[in-house]
């Protein structure tokens, strides 16, 4: 089916400029969604591919499929995670502690010079074509874009509370998507977000990345 317009509000971003008004995609009723809370939303399991994690960090899978920590380095609650295009730099979303953190990624695929990108943990994240991150602020109601060195550029405001990722998409890359969750709303967030769990799309004004594909 296709989409069909519905435009939202856009709030004035603490600095940096207005997000574009995103529209509601027309993808059917929202699954789950009844008169309570409904539980639901992704959660990391203990293992991965049957080789178990001893904590919560950030781990490297390697192409044969061999597990190991990348980082040393202390994370309360990884989330959001993304590499540039090229690359040499990840950013990964420390949701627990309201941080993002910045890396340089060595050949081997081991993280060397952990600093703070923003003071900003996330939901999901994604870049673009000019290197800005893309990051859903759950909790929030927004999507936020920043600049490579860490400054807030504009805010996509959602007429809800819960955003939990952003990617590009559509022919040119143009459009962007993001999802949303109904977790940990109570009965009455949820009559006063009834659009809590839908998918949205809005055109930012710059495109995206193409994905790229686990080569194991």
């Amino acid at each position: 089916g296709g989409a069909r317009s519905r435009l939202v509000g856009v709030a004035p971003p603490p600095g940096g400029r207005l997000g574009p008004s995103p529209r509601l995609l027309d993808l059917g009723p929202v699954p789950g969604r009844g008169p309570g809370p409904v539980p639901g939303g992704a959660a990391a399991g203990p293992g991965l591919g049957g080789q178990e994690q001893d904590k919560q960090a950030v781990y490297f899978v390697s192409a044969d499929g061999k597990l190991s920590r990348a980082d040393g380095g202390e994370i309360k609650q990884p989330n959001g995670i993304i590499g540039t295009p090229d690359g040499k730099t990840l950013y990964v979303a420390d949701i627990g502690a309201g941080k993002t953190y910045q890396y340089d990624v060595e050949a081997d695929g081991t993280l060397k010079n952990r600093k703070q990108f923003c003071g900003q943990g996330s939901d999901g994240m994604t870049i673009d074509a000019e290197d800005c991150l893309w990051i859903a602020m759950f909790g929030a109601g927004q999507v936020r874009r920043y600049t490579p060195d860490g400054r807030l550029d504009s805010v996509v405001q959602l007429p809800l509370s819960n955003p939990t990722s952003c990617v590009f998409g559509g022919p040119s890359l143009d459009e962007l998507y993001i999802t949303t969750s109904t977790l940990h709303l109570t009965e009455e967030e949820l009559v006063n977000q009834p659009l809590a769990g839908a998918v949205f799309c809005c055109r930012p004004g710059v495109t995206g990345t193409p994905t790229e594909h686990f080569r194991g």
